[in-house]
Order: C-alpha cells, then sequence, then structure tokens
C-alpha cells in the first residue's frame, strides 16, 4: 500500500520498524503540467498501453538477495518517529544521539576583557550531572520555562522507565553541594537499554542500532 500526503506526521511509527517507510519526495515534477513534465513523465505513461511488459519485468526481476529487514532509516523516517514520541522519551532519545545532556557555560575574568566566555562544560554519560541541569535541558528541548512544578514529578517518573535503574546511582551531592545528582550508565549501555528494553520491557525496542544506522 502507497500512501501519499503532505501532512507532517501521517503515521504513528517507531524508528527502525517496518510497518511504515518513509520517504521525502521532490516536488520538481509536481504541480501544473508543463512540457518538461510532460516529456518526463511520457515513458511512464506509456506503460499504461502495454502493462504486460511492465508485468513480465516484475516477474522476472532477480530478487533472491533481497532482505525485507534490511533497510536504512530515513531522516524523515526518524522525524516522524520523534513526533510520535512523549517529550521525555523525544528529548531523551536526542541526548542520546548527540551524546550531551546539558552545555554549562564558563566564563573567566581577564584584564582589560572583563568576563570571557570560554568552553562549555559537556555532561554526558558517566558524568555526575545535577538533576536540576537534566530539568533544564529538557525544558530547553521543549522551549518551556524552567521552575519548580509537578511536571518534573512525571518527568523523572518517564526517565527512569528508560534507564537501566540499577545501574544509576542518584542522589549524590558531592562537589555539587546540596544539588540532587545522578550518574548515568556509560553510553553504551544506556543506549542499548533505551533501545531494547525501555519501559521495563525487554526486547520491546526500536529495533535502531546507534553504530548502523546514526553513524556512531
Amino acid at each position: 500500500t502507497i500512501i501519499s500526503t503532505n501532512e507532517g506526521f501521517m503515521c504513528p511509527k517507531d524508528i527502525g520498524s517496518r510497518r511504515y517507510y518513509i520517504l521525502d519526495l521532490s516536488n520538481k515534477f509536481a504541480g501544473i503540467l508543463t512540457k518538461e513534465k510532460k516529456e518526463h513523465f511520457k515513458p511512464i505513461w506509456e506503460i499504461a498501453e502495454q502493462p504486460e511488459l511492465f508485468a513480465y519485468y516484475l516477474y522476472t526481476r532477480d530478487i533472491s538477495e533481497y532482505e525485507a529487514a534490511d533497510f536504512e532509516e530515513t531522516e524523515i523516517g526518524i522525524a516522524v518517529a520523534e513526533q510520535g514520541m512523549s517529550n521525555t522519551k523525544a528529548w531523551y532519545y536526542r541526548c542520546l544521539v548527540n551524546d550531551e545532556f546539558y552545555a554549562e557555560e564558563q566564563k573567566q575574568y581577564v584584564e582589560g576583557q572583563g568576563m570571557v566566555k570560554t568552553d562549555d562544560i559537556i555532561y554526558r554519560c558517566g558524568d555526575l550531572m545535577p538533576k536540576v541541569y537534566l530539568e533544564k535541558s529538557y525544558c530547553n528541548y521543549t522551549g518551556s520555562e524552567w521552575g519548580s512544578s509537578k511536571r518534573w514529578t512525571q518527568m523523572w517518573r518517564d526517565l527512569y522507565k528508560m534507564i537501566p535503574r540499577k545501574k544509576i546511582d542518584a542522589g549524590q551531592r558531592l562537589q555539587f553541594q546540596r544539588r540532587h545528582c545522578v550518574i548515568f550508565p556509560d553510553l553504551e549501555t544506556t543506549r542499548s537499554f533505551f533501545l531494547d528494553g525501555w519501559g521495563g520491557e525487554p526486547g520491546a525496542g526500536m529495533g535502531l542500532s546507534f553504530e548502523k544506522d546514526l553513524g556512531y
């Protein structure tokens, strides 16, 4: 079945699933028919006059090495899947793709220039992170204002479902004094759990390999 649409979100899809394979097609030959477009589509229209030739081509095509499960996820497919995710899952997925949870701005005093911005401190899997940094990262992704809110209860409840809880250290304060902190497992472990067992359901992952499909 082929579905054609102009909608940005056209179907419920998980990344790597085979039920829907989404392509972002060119609009070069769309719209009002012109001489150029007529010449482009002429060979296709001629098929209608002898459909048996096209059928012969399909029936005799060698597909012995064709693997339906061997396909590359498309950018538009990933974008549609992200739209179907909850805010927490979409934000967390994007953090794992970029291997970055939060960038803490750094400044230092330079004589004659005052405070000058230096390289940010990037917090990744394996780093000790104050919970407030993750909440601010979530706000940056969703475009919402950070502040004390009951929504953090739901956000953390959703997030813990996607993290191997037995391997996460929580409640540490250390150099951050009274700030509650967390440490995610290493990137490979965290990604694998998200893909293969998020929601506490082993094997219910998205079927995506970060290394293979996203170039890591």
